[in-house]
């Protein structure tokens, strides 16, 4: 398995870089992995707050990560990228 760091440089935040590998089944994040931003709302009835580049999809199975801490969408408390500082 090949095993490297992609860095990542939010706008808001200083560099920081991350295991180019998905924790869930291996696949490089930095070759084929999408950034995306990330949507939320308080409720249904709530606006909607969009924050652009703040997360990067896996290209296997679209698990999505936070590029700032390296968590987990779907399960912060057991996934997360690895953060290196740079």
């Amino acid at each position: 398995m090949v095993r490297g760091v992609v860095a990542f440089r939010p706008v808001e935040r200083a560099p920081s870089g991350r295991d180019q590998q998905c924790p869930h089944a291996g696949a490089a994040l930095c070759s084929f992995g999408t950034v995306w931003g990330k949507a939320s709302a308080d409720g249904p009835d709530t606006a909607i707050e969009y924050q652009p580049a703040r997360s990067i999809r896996c290209p296997w199975h679209q698990w999505e990560f936070d590029i700032r801490t390296g968590e987990s969408f779907y399960d912060p408390q057991n996934d997360r990228v690895r953060k290196y500082n740079v």
